[in-house]
């Protein structure tokens, strides 16, 4: 559910993983583990992703 609003908010900005990792400090392994809902993501790596991908934690909910 969230690692699916956020690939899709990623890959409409036309941003790879890679690049979001680097705008969130946030391991890209990692991250390819919360798009595919193989890892739960935290609060904290919540709002840098929002803020990263210029929305709101509630948008990727």
């Amino acid at each position: 559910m969230y690692g699916a609003k956020m690939r899709e908010l990623r890959t409409a900005q036309k941003l790879g993983l890679r690049e979001l990792a680097k705008r969130t400090l946030i391991d890209y392994t990692t991250l390819s583990r919360i798009e595919n809902d193989l890892k739960a993501v935290t609060l904290s790596q919540a709002v840098v992703i929002a803020k990263a991908l210029g929305c709101r934690v509630e948008d990727m909910l």
